[in-house]
C-alpha cells in the first residue's frame, strides 16, 4: 500500500520489440540431417569422416539441387519477412490492445483499490458499530446482571421473610392449639361435671319416682284396706240387724224374706265387687315395692363411690 493505492508485482514479458526482428538460425538444414544431442556427442568422430567422404563425392546433380535449395530457401526467407512484418503488425495491434488493457486494468485496480478502501471504511464502519453493540450488550449485561441480583436479593428477603411469617404463624398456631386444648379440656371437665350432676339429678329423680311410686303403693293399699274395712262394717251392720230383729224376720211373711235376701245381696254384690279389683292391683305393688328399693341401694352406693 502506498498513500491509499493497493499495487501488485507483476512481471511483464515483451515477447517482440516494436522495431526489432526476431532471432533466426543462419542456416536451414534438412530434417532428416536434424539429429538428438545424445547422437551428436556419441559419435562426432563418424560424422566428420562421413561428411569428408560426401564433400568428396558431390555429383553435378547435387551442385543444381543446391541451387534449387538455395532458390527455394530465398523464397521461404521471403515468406517468412513478408510473415514477420505481418506478425509485426498483429505485435503492434496487440501491443495496443496490451496498453488498452492495462489501462483498463489499471483503471479495474483503481476502481478495485477504491472498492477496498470504501471495503475498509465499512468494514472499519461496521467494527465500530459491532464494538458499540458489543459495549451496549455489555451495559445491557451489567445490567441485568445487577438486575438478578437484586431479584437475587429480594428473593432472599421474601424467602426469610416467608420463613419468618411461617415461624410466626407456627407459634400463633401452637399458642391457638394449646389454647384450644386448654379450652377442650376444660369443656371436657364441665361436661364431665355436668354429665355428673346429670347422673345426680338422674338419681334423686329416680329416688323421687320410687318415693312417688311407694307412696302411691301405700296409698292403693290404704283405700283397698279401708274398701274393706268398710265391706266388713257393712257385714257386720246387716249381721246385727239379723241378730236384732230375730223376732220380726219369724213373724215376717216368707215373701217378705225372699224379697228382701235379694235386695241386700244386690246392695252387698258390687261393694264387694268394687274391692276386688282393687285388691289385685294392690298385690303386684307390693311384689314389686322390694324391687324398687334394690335401685335406691344402687344409687345410695354410686353417691358413695363419687363422695
Amino acid at each position: 500500500l502506498s498513500k491509499g493505492q493497493l499495487a501488485i508485482y507483476r512481471p511483464q514479458v515483451q515477447r517482440n520489440n516494436a522495431g526489432g526482428q526476431r532471432a533466426t538460425p543462419s542456416r536451414i538444414v534438412n530434417v532428416k540431417d536434424i539429429k538428438r544431442p545424445s547422437e551428436r556427442t556419441a559419435r562426432p568422430q563418424q560424422q566428420q569422416n562421413g561428411r569428408a567422404q560426401q564433400q568428396q563425392n558431390v555429383r553435378p546433380n547435387q551442385q543444381q539441387q543446391n541451387v534449387k535449395q538455395q532458390q527455394v530457401q530465398q523464397n521461404a526467407r521471403q515468406q517468412q519477412q513478408n510473415a514477420r512484418a505481418s506478425q509485426q503488425q498483429q505485435q503492434q495491434k496487440n501491443v495496443k490492445q496490451q496498453q488498452v488493457q492495462q489501462n483498463a486494468r489499471q483503471q479495474q485496480q483503481n476502481v478495485r483499490a477504491a472498492q477496498q478502501q470504501q471495503q475498509q471504511k465499512n468494514v472499519k464502519q461496521q467494527q465500530d458499530q459491532q464494538n458499540a453493540r458489543q459495549q451496549q450488550q455489555n451495559a445491557r449485561a451489567s445490567q441485568q446482571q445487577q438486575q438478578q441480583q437484586q431479584q437475587n436479593a429480594r428473593q432472599q428477603q421474601q424467602i426469610q421473610n416467608s420463613a419468618q411469617q411461617q415461624q410466626q404463624q407456627q407459634q400463633q398456631n401452637a399458642r391457638q392449639q394449646q389454647q384450644q386444648n386448654a379450652r377442650q379440656q376444660q369443656q371436657n371437665a364441665r361436661s364431665a361435671q355436668q354429665q355428673q350432676q346429670q347422673q345426680q339429678q338422674n338419681a334423686r329423680q329416680e329416688q323421687q319416682n320410687a318415693r312417688s311410686n311407694a307412696q302411691q303403693q301405700q296409698q292403693q293399699q290404704q283405700n283397698v284396706r279401708q274398701q274393706q274395712q268398710n265391706a266388713r262394717s257393712a257385714q257386720q251392720q246387716q249381721q246385727q240387724q239379723q241378730q236384732a230383729r230375730p223376732q220380726q224376720q219369724q213373724q215376717a211373711r216368707p215373701q217378705q224374706q225372699q224379697q228382701a235376701r235379694p235386695q241386700q245381696q244386690q246392695q252387698a254384690r258390687p261393694q264387694q265387687q268394687q274391692a276386688r279389683p282393687q285388691q289385685q292391683q294392690a298385690r303386684p305393688q307390693q311384689q314389686q315395692q322390694p324391687r324398687t328399693q334394690q335401685p335406691q341401694n344402687g344409687n345410695q352406693n354410686e353417691k358413695n363411690k363419687q363422695k
